[in-house]
């Protein structure tokens, strides 16, 4: 577990990364599509195509009644349907980057496991002086880990979060590509707790795993089943053949690399500098011994 960011004390990082704490006929005649904010039309607004199922979405505004009444059915129609947004270079940067937005909001708040993880990241910089003598990603990952652990023996529940951490990591990292969006800090929190988990399923991909989902989901049941006794078993999420640093250098980058060779640190700061907080861009480049320009 302790083969981690040594260069980075572990308070420093969660502070840092949780940083952020947090043609429309169908709008033009909402009552068609909403019915009511107690019991929208979800039937009808998951076959809404194009910019209209981006601005209905985003007038949700995270609704816990709309995202709550989806079936699996109309979630992945709607996955699909922004998907073709996102991979449409006909569509603007900005209608693009929003649909990619939408992903990730459809990902996070139609999984309860996912959700609850990003906001327990915030709970943790509330109490952090729980973690002070800690460090390292290991540290950090048994962490985020917490609001898991309902599901530690059921793989097939950790394969819908792993895989839905996936699809929340990329669609951020394809808004930092396109360099538009309605981006705010609360994008922060989720993007730096999802990539974290991303990583895990990434390392077992380099790895060579023809599963690397089912393998990772494998291997987190297997970190946080271990004897209750003992700390969050990093080690053990760590594929045949690779090691905790290629882990860490997916997530944090090789030593000296330039600002946009940084892993995942690359993507976070552009984030950042979207939210209109160049501020916290410095930061995160400061944290991980990164000097702005280079």
């Amino acid at each position: 577990m302790r083969k981690a960011i040594h260069r980075i004390p572990r308070i420093l990082i969660i502070n840092v990364l949780a940083f952020s704490l947090f043609s429309c006929d169908a709008l033009m005649n909402p009552e068609s599509v909403f019915a009511s904010m107690d019991k929208p039309d979800t039937a009808a607004i998951s076959r809404e195509t194009g910019t209209s199922l981006i601005d209905i979405l985003m007038a949700m505004e995270g609704s816990d009644a709309f995202y709550d009444s989806l079936s699996d059915e109309e979630i992945a129609r709607i996955t699909a349907s922004l998907n073709a947004i996102i991979n449409n270079p006909a569509y603007s940067a900005e209608d693009r980057a929003n649909a990619a937005l939408m992903l990730a909001e459809l990902s996070l708040l139609t999984n309860d496991d996912a959700n609850d993880t990003v906001n327990d990241l915030a709970d943790a910089v509330l109490n952090a002086e729980d973690y002070a003598s800690e460090e390292g990603l290991g540290a950090l990952i048994g962490m985020l880990t917490g609001s898991i652990e309902g599901i530690a023996g059921d793989e097939a529940a950790l394969e819908s979060f792993l895989s839905d951490m996936m699809t929340i990591s990329g669609a951020y990292e394809d808004i930092a590509l396109l360099g538009a969006g309605d981006v705010t800090f609360g994008d922060l929190q989720i993007y730096a707790t999802a990539t974290v988990f991303a990583s895990v399923v990434e390392l077992y991909e380099a790895a060579g795993s023809t599963d690397a989902l089912s393998d990772a989901a494998h291997a987190l049941s297997v970190a946080l089943t271990a004897d209750p006794v003992v700390d969050f078993d990093y080690e053990a999420l760590i594929p045949s053949g690779a090691s905790t640093e290629d882990l860490e250098t997916i997530i944090r980058g090789a030593d000296g690399a330039a600002d946009d060779a940084l892993g995942k640190i690359t993507t976070l700061v552009e984030l950042a500098e979207l939210a209109g907080v160049p501020s916290a861009a410095d930061t995160i480049r400061e944290a991980f011994g990164v000097a702005s320009g280079t």
